[in-house]
């Protein structure tokens, strides 16, 4: 919801600028230094001063302010109304009526009904790389994924004949659904579909993304967990795979300088089956779908924690680079055994938190702590210095471990019924002191 007492106090701030700037001489200088200028078509150019400037900027982080808790409407769209609300005031152009406390009022109102709104219904399409068709629609969480066919764009088409538009519009979406039909990156193409609620569109495309991403993220952890794969899921403008060509030319002054050309895949091979992910889980209980019924509700504390954990993991799965992959699985595994947010000792605690969670018997747990404690020398290095180079070993065996870690407390029946990180934290303690 906007927060309705610093939107009206936003609008008092954004009346008092629009009035400086039309009391001031901008619309008739020519020798003035400009800070920042912006143009609407039909409405003309408007330049201000540093001073002016800064008023704007400040105009408009008290509006953003006023609706960061709805999210229901993007930054920028909160800015293209204020401008409109700035040009239809001046009137620059002259082309309104010519008392100006009657435009800045009407401009203002304008400008209110446009960030209060009631939000409306979007489904979000997106195109999603790497996985197979085989098995769908399926649903994960708040996400669908579906083959974009002709079953898709008969929804687009039932949508267009919807409403009653006039010429123009009708025209328009003709052409539109034409450039739809024809799109070939798009046919028979796998797509994500999210439905938000938003008050625009700026908006319900970065609600749709940012949940998308989630998923994503959630279903890469799995990945490398399903026999035979060697695929993970991406959106367009990702990393994904391409060959990569190395050429190396030798020359050392003898007689026996050489060259070679080296070529090796970088990213997945394959594609990923969602059936047989739903298939794996079902057989070893890896808590996929328990992490699936999190995302698509309402969640607390510790599922929240333990949804972050899984996404930050998901991501070093994904990741090429060693190092980062290591930094990713690393930052996992604290967020989510850390999760009570007593910040004393942070390392030691987590050998001794991982030991507890993992290992039976103290012989375990010591060799448990002592591989945590080598592993956390090289997290160290890469910080400090980010020149130390990460073996396939080490990023196997913390991959392994904060893997492991999770679908335990996914799976474990004495996390199910905890809500908050301290309850963890608590479960933690009682394990060290007995």
């Amino acid at each position: 919801m906007v927060q309705q007492n610093n939107l009206n106090a936003a609008l008092k701030v954004v009346s008092a600028f629009i009035e400086s700037l039309m009391s001031s001489e901008m619309l008739s200088s020519e020798d003035r230094r400009f800070d920042l200028y912006f143009w609407h078509a039909g409405e003309g150019t408007l330049f201000l001063s540093a001073e002016e400037a800064q008023q704007y900027r400040d105009c408009l982080r008290a509006l953003l302010e006023a609706v960061s808790s709805s999210e229901q409407i993007s930054p920028p769209s909160v800015e293209r109304v204020f401008q409109n609300a700035i040009f239809a005031a001046l009137d620059i152009r002259n082309q309104r009526t010519p008392e100006f406390k009657a435009r800045l009022e009407q401009a203002l109102q304008e400008l209110r009904q446009s960030l209060i709104a009631p939000p409306q219904t979007f489904r979000v399409y997106h195109c999603v790389n790497g996985l197979a068709p085989e098995g769908l629609p399926s649903t994960v969480g708040n996400v669908d994924f579906v083959v974009f066919d002709d079953r898709q764009l008969d929804k687009f088409r039932e949508a267009a004949a919807k409403h009653a538009v006039d010429e123009e519009q009708r025209e328009l979406r003709r052409q539109l659904l034409e450039e739809l039909s024809q799109e070939k990156d798009l046919a028979d193409h796998v797509v994500a579909v999210v439905t938000v609620a938003a008050i625009e569109g700026g908006a319900a495309e970065l609600l749709a993304t940012r949940e998308l991403r989630l998923v994503i993220d959630v279903i890469n952890f799995y990945s490398d967990l399903i026999p035979y794969n060697h695929a993970h899921l991406s959106l367009p403008g990702d990393a994904d795979a391409a060959r990569v060509v190395i050429p190396k030319l030798v020359v050392d002054g003898s007689q026996r300088g050489g060259f070679s050309v080296h070529n090796t895949l970088r990213g997945r091979l394959g594609e990923l089956s969602l059936p047989k992910l739903w298939e794996l889980d079902s057989r070893r209980n890896l808590g996929f779908s328990r992490v699936a019924k999190l995302l698509g509700g309402r969640r607390n504390d510790l599922e929240e924690r333990i949804i972050a954990a899984i996404q930050w993991a998901g991501r070093a799965t994904a990741e090429i680079r060693k190092e980062t992959a290591f930094l990713l699985y690393a930052i996992a595994l604290e967020s989510i055994v850390l999760s009570d947010n007593y910040r004393t000792e942070l390392t030691y605690r987590l050998r001794v938190r991982t030991a507890h969670l993992l290992a039976d018997g103290i012989d375990s747990r010591r060799d448990l702590f002592s591989k945590l404690g080598k592993l956390y020398e090289i997290r160290s290095e890469i910080v400090h210095n980010g020149r130390y180079q990460v073996t396939d070993a080490d990023l196997s065996l913390l991959r392994s471990i904060t893997k492991a870690a999770l679908i335990r407390i996914c799976t474990g029946t004495e996390f199910l019924s905890m809500r908050s990180g301290k309850e963890l934290g608590k479960w933690f303690q009682d394990r060290v002191l007995e």
